[in-house]
């Protein structure tokens, strides 16, 4: 095996335990979400972590230690089942806040610099997540509330350079209560209030951000033609994996690709699949929740495109595919690599 880092060699080894011999209540989760080994940190972050924490969020989150614990496929297949079933009812809650909350965002001022909204019928389990949404699509500080009773309980989620609970200790007088760390935070604010903390959020923000600090920074590692993308090249880079927080998943940079085919696909077509080809070869590229993207991708469009690199097997074949993570016209200025 090829050298790996402390962390990425532990890493490793749970990874290809995980594949060759989970547990009862492991390998049900896996057959409810599709999941064929090998296991990568991809799946269990976004995958089989989404549904073990959907327990929590929606009903209890002992179903989770039930199923972890559970000692046969028969006793843990119904537990799989229920929080297959409950991460997509998650699903669904989640995009209906981002969906109702995009409408008032679209009539905020473009220079606005932080996000707050709320709604009596917006479930606590998973505002949180749509503020992560939001945060994604508008890239400024988003505070969502439930705003049913007469403590309104919210989650925030931050950017790059601003930590979140400096801002809430600046408003803490008109708080109840809140916690949290620089990119994520709760926080309770009686009903009769909220104004003065929305108007406190606003007046905190708009005087330590301006108009640069809401273009997101992405780091691009290398460019590359679609000929360069070969399961080898996807090997490599998974052997500096698992990848977040402190190390970061590498980006690669495609320029002036064609688009031969825009499709949606998932739930109410919420996900986004592009079929792209330049001078070298063809690829196919996914984003998740970029539905409403496939009308500004006709095809022979050609854009600039910045992606992760996955492989999947397929029919006994791996194939390479690109996650998107940002595009543009191909005719502006070109991005600067990273080190540059």
């Amino acid at each position: 095996m090829a050298w790996r880092p402390a962390a990425s060699r532990t890493s490793y080894w749970c990874l290809r335990r995980l594949s060759e011999t989970p547990g009862p209540g492991c390998a049900a989760l896996l057959a409810v979400a599709g999941i064929r080994p090998p296991l990568t940190a991809e799946h269990l972050a976004f995958q089989l972590g989404p549904r073990i924490n959907a327990a929590g969020r929606m009903e209890d989150a002992m179903l989770a230690l039930d199923l972890l614990l559970a000692d046969s496929r028969e006793s843990a297949d119904p537990i799989a089942q229920r929080l297959q079933e409950q991460n997509t009812e998650r699903q669904r809650l989640t995009a209906e806040i981002v969906r109702e909350a995009r409408v008032e965002v679209s009539q905020l001022d473009s220079a606005t610099a932080v996000i707050v909204m709320g709604a009596t019928h917006w479930p606590l389990g998973v505002l949180g997540l749509a503020a992560s949404k939001l945060v994604e699509e508008f890239y400024r500080p988003t505070f969502v509330f439930n705003t049913d009773g007469d403590e309104w309980r919210g989650s925030a989620r931050s950017i790059e350079g601003f930590h979140l609970v400096d801002c809430l200790r600046h408003c803490a007088p008109l708080l109840r209560r809140f916690g949290g760390h620089a990119m994520a935070a709760g926080l309770t604010v009686l009903g009769d209030r909220f104004n003065e903390v929305k108007a406190g959020l606003e007046e905190y923000t708009a005087a330590r951000l301006n108009g640069d600090a809401f273009s997101r920074p992405i780091r691009i590692e290398a460019s590359a033609a679609f000929a360069d993308l070969k399961p080898s090249l996807h090997h490599e880079i998974q052997l500096l994996a698992p990848f977040g927080v402190g190390n970061r998943e590498p980006l690669l940079l495609s320029r002036a690709v064609e688009v031969t085919r825009t499709e949606t696909f998932g739930a109410d077509g919420r996900h986004l699949r592009v079929h792209l080809r330049d001078r070298t070869a063809t690829a196919e590229a996914i984003a998740f929740d970029k539905g409403a993207t496939a009308p500004h991708l006709g095809t022979g469009r050609r854009i600039d495109l910045v992606y992760a690199l996955q492989c999947e097997r397929w029919d006994g074949l791996d194939r390479v595919r690109l996650h998107l993570r940002d595009l543009r016209p191909a005719d502006q200025p070109a991005l600067v690599l990273a080190g540059a």
